[in-house]
């Protein structure tokens, strides 16, 4: 993802280019550019007007066939004192590109937004290349995730992907030992064997990972599988990509085996967790605080999975490294 920060008029063009130089990469047409151009120029503007500034997040989205992008508005602003208000056309945006968030809505395929009374605002929006026709505004993704390089770094040593379908479904986090090119390298080495042998055991899949890490300076690496016809979550990991299974206003952390993948891994061993209606499932790196709770966000795990691993990442990231979040939201009751 890339992190734009927005405080000052003259970081509404910038952020604007940005976001559609990164639409332009996957694939969006110049309509489908336009499109992401009003939603960015509108976010970016608010952040401004109402969130005394704030960043603004966009990556290519990990979910579903079409070329898609998450975007995310993050501050610590005031927060809005009535959202359903501030969500019809007009209000409150005067000056802006759009008609307020009502605009945003219409261009988006999926909205979502969480605003607390001195707690600031996030709003997640998913922008697909195609038709607005075939958009879906309230269906969530089952999984969503933040991923952002070390302040002043342009490459991130931290990766993220998911595999799978409804029902079933694994996911992976790797943290490449130390920061820029040499971690990223880690990174995807260890992504691309994930994606080629994804079907198998997570402790498969982490030794599989292990192996092929040998000729890089090696990775902390987790690996999850949510079966929710078990209602079980399988994880293994090594190092300190840390996960939490949060139901029913509990959270069970889950073990991981001391050791660096690629390199020194005394053993991978598998462990279950209940994962039951409502359950969802947090994976991180360390460059998110170990100390990170839901507990002081009304309503934030009804949202979407990309909203809360932004939330998440806005008040718990450690500038001084890469920073990955990922949250699955069991599908079925």
């Amino acid at each position: 993802m890339i992190s734009l920060p927005v405080n000052d008029p003259s970081h509404v063009a910038e952020t604007r280019r940005s976001v559609a130089s990164l639409a332009a990469s996957i694939g969006f047409d110049e309509s489908d550019r336009a499109r992401v151009a009003l939603i960015v120029t509108e976010l970016a503007t608010n952040l401004i007007r109402h969130g005394s500034g704030g960043v603004l997040l966009a990556g290519k989205s990990e979910y579903g066939p079409q070329p898609a992008l998450d975007i995310l508005s993050l501050d610590r602003g005031p927060g809005m004192r009535s959202v359903e208000l501030c969500l019809v056309d007009g209000h409150s945006t005067a000056g802006s590109a759009g008609t307020g968030m009502g605009a945003i809505i219409r261009q988006a395929h999926v909205f979502d937004i969480l605003s607390l009374p001195d707690a600031g605002t996030a709003i997640y929006v998913r922008a697909e290349a195609g038709r607005l026709a075939d958009r879906k505004p309230h269906e969530f993704a089952p999984f969503g995730a933040v991923s952002l390089a070390k302040s002043g770094e342009q490459v991130n040593g931290d990766a993220w992907a998911a595999a799978g379908d409804v029902g079933e479904r694994t996911y992976i986090v790797v943290d490449g030992l130390g920061h820029g090119e040499s971690a990223a390298e880690a990174s995807r080495a260890a992504l691309a064997e994930f994606r080629r042998c994804s079907g198998a055991r997570p402790a498969e899949i982490l030794a599989n990972v292990h192996g092929v890490l040998r000729p890089t300076r090696g990775a902390a690496v987790s690996v999850a599988r949510t079966e929710e016809q078990r209602n079980t979550l399988v994880f293994a990991g090594i190092g300190n990509v840390r996960g939490a299974v949060l139901s029913g206003g509990a959270v069970r952390t889950t073990i991981s085996r001391n050791g660096t993948a690629g390199h020194h891994v005394r053993r991978i061993q598998e462990y279950e967790y209940p994962f039951v209606s409502e359950s969802h499932f947090v994976m991180h790196s360390d460059g998110l605080l170990s100390s990170w709770t839901v507990d002081s966000y009304p309503g934030l795990m009804s949202r979407h999975p990309t909203l809360i691993a932004g939330v998440l990442c806005r008040d718990f990231r450690r500038d001084r490294d890469d920073a990955t979040v990922l949250v699955a939201a069991r599908e079925r009751p």
